[in-house]
């Protein structure tokens, strides 16, 4: 909320109209749902170009452990590694 607050979109404390615009923006991009739809949905990130997808999992219970073990298995069954790029040119820099 602090970056909010510098760009001017957060009101004062105890608005609940801002909090609720606050969490809708935060959880915009978060895919919920079972192993196998979330499982599908980065599969659409990864076809369209995405190399990199950060998981953010509680890991309180029993059962969040095994669906995450459960997500993650999903993701490694269906993951097949990109083909080299071929360049033309040397690469240069570090």
């Amino acid at each position: 909320m602090e970056l909010d607050r510098e760009r001017g979109r957060a009101a004062a404390r105890g608005d609940p109209r801002r909090l609720s615009a606050y969490v809708d923006r935060s959880l915009a991009g978060a895919y919920v749902g079972s192993p196998a739809t979330v499982a599908a949905r980065i599969g659409l990130l990864r076809a369209a170009g995405v190399g990199i997808v950060q998981l953010d999992m509680p890991t309180e219970t029993e059962q969040d452990r095994a669906l995450r073990r459960d997500l993650v298995t999903r993701l490694r069954a269906a993951y097949i590694p990109p083909s080299p790029r071929r360049t033309t040119h040397a690469r240069r820099g570090w």
